[in-house]
């Protein structure tokens, strides 16, 4: 069975009238085959699509620091759906600290999105923190 999830700056921004995405990031939880891979990512027009195997939260966080992989995985497990999903807790989420200083300067609103999680030891947003967000966001985007 597969479950879909809406990742990536949508997840995060569009409350706000005036977010414009330039697309739209969409992430597949598969839990019906072993045999999947990891991650397959497909360009489809305005769309990203993400499908990754369902794991536990160690083997997740095994995986990306094994992989070495880049900052902007870290987005995922920011989506408070996604971690439900997989049983992620504020702990696991401090073992992925090493992805912040790898996100892109586009990707920087996700480190103030983690700091405000370890913040409120909780997977959610305060209006203010949002924001904050939201600006950090903006500004990045217009570059």
């Amino acid at each position: 069975m597969k479950k879909k999830f809406i990742v990536g700056s949508n997840a995060f921004f569009k409350c706000y009238d005036d977010f414009n995405p330039n697309d739209i990031d969409v992430l597949y939880l598969n839990d019906d085959n072993d045999k999947i891979n990891i991650q397959i990512r497909l360009n489809d027009k305005n769309k990203c699509i993400f499908e990754w195997k369902k794991m536990t939260p160690e083997e997740y966080i095994k995986y990306h620091k094994d992989k070495n992989t880049v900052g902007i995985f870290l987005g995922k497990f920011l989506v408070p759906e996604f971690v439900k999903e997989i049983g992620f807790t504020i702990e696991h989420l401090k073992q992925l600290e090493f992805l912040l200083d790898k996100l892109d300067e586009k990707h920087n609103y996700e480190k103030i999105i983690y700091n405000a999680y370890i913040e409120n030891n909780d997977f959610y947003l305060t209006d203010e923190q949002r924001l904050n967000a939201y600006n950090e966001y903006k500004n990045k985007i217009k570059k």
